[in-house]
Formats: C-alpha cells, structure tokens, sequence
C-alpha cells in the first residue's frame, strides 16, 4: 500500500498541474500554456514508472518507448519554458527544434529496436536483462545499447540545461 502511494504521489501532482495549466485561455501566457505541455510530458512520465514499478508488465510494454521520449523531453522541456520566461517571446519549432531534436532521434531508434523484437522478448529484456545487466546480442544488443545511450543523454541533458537554465535566470535578474 505505501508503495502505490509513493508511485501514485508524482501521477497525481502532475496530472493536477497538466490540467489546471492547460485549461486556462491559451495565448494570454505563453510560459504557463508551455509548462502545462511540460506537465503534460512529466504526468506520462509518472504513468510509465507507475506500471514499471508496480507491476503492470503488459501495460508498460506499451508504455516503455513513451518513457524513453517523455524522460529525454522533460528537461529540455523546462530549459525552453526557462527560455519563455526570460529571453524568447514564443515557442517556434524553427527556433526551439533543436532542443528537442535528440529525444525524438532517439525514440525513433529506441522504437525500432522494440519493433524489432516480439512481446515477449521485450518484457524479458526490461525485466530480467536490463535489470541484471545481462550479456547479450543482435537485437537485444542494439535495444541495450540505444538505452544506455538514452541514459547518459539524459545526466549529459540534466547538467547542460540545468547550467543554462540558470546563466539565464542570472542574466535576466541583472535586467
């Protein structure tokens, strides 16, 4: 029971912030319509570690290429709502794109490789081989080495938007 609530504590915190900043009137505030995409992102995010953690192996076969999209867009996602706050004055994918451009190359290959497996194969690699850090190879191999890619995209994302995010609070306290 205390374990469904500590998973359940980011479902309902997000899911409470993708909505209450998504239904406002869009246009009057740019930063909140985009933290409530980024809220949007990060309420999947906890709906996937939900059904990874709890059990819900079926689910989360489903889910677990949406997890690797929705890790890798959530910091990006909050640089560009930094970047709203205080230097750009609307989102463009012309400008904002290369952002998020790793994360969805990256899906895109982390995809293909579960594509690429059966069902089975998939659960036993997020449940048995992934955990145990098991040798593998050929396709396996592939999806392993696109999920450790993923992983230290995500520390490398972690600190350069973090140091960026804050250079552009700091500069624009100055203003």
């Amino acid at each position: 029971m205390i374990k469904l609530f500590l998973l359940l504590n980011p479902v309902y915190v997000t899911f409470f912030w993708a909505v209450a900043l998504n239904l406002h009137s869009p246009g009057r505030n740019l930063p909140r319509n985009f933290l409530g995409k980024q809220m949007t992102v990060a309420f999947i995010l906890y709906i996937s570690h939900l059904c990874y953690y709890l059990p819900l192996s079926g689910a989360y076969h489903y889910l677990d290429s949406v997890y690797e999209l929705c890790s890798l867009l959530v910091i990006p996602m909050y640089y560009i709502y930094i970047r709203l706050l205080t230097i750009d004055s609307a989102f463009t994918l012309r400008r904002h794109a290369r952002y998020l451009i790793t994360p969805v190359l990256l899906f895109v290959l982390y995809l293909a490789g579960v594509w690429m497996m059966s069902r089975e194969q998939h659960l036993d690699f997020l449940f048995r081989i992934m955990p145990n850090n098991e040798p593998v190879e050929g396709t396996l191999l592939y999806l392993k080495m696109v999920r450790k890619c993923c992983d230290a995209v995500f520390v490398l994302q972690a600190f350069l938007y973090m140091t960026m995010s804050l250079r552009l609070i700091i500069i624009n306290k100055h203003r």
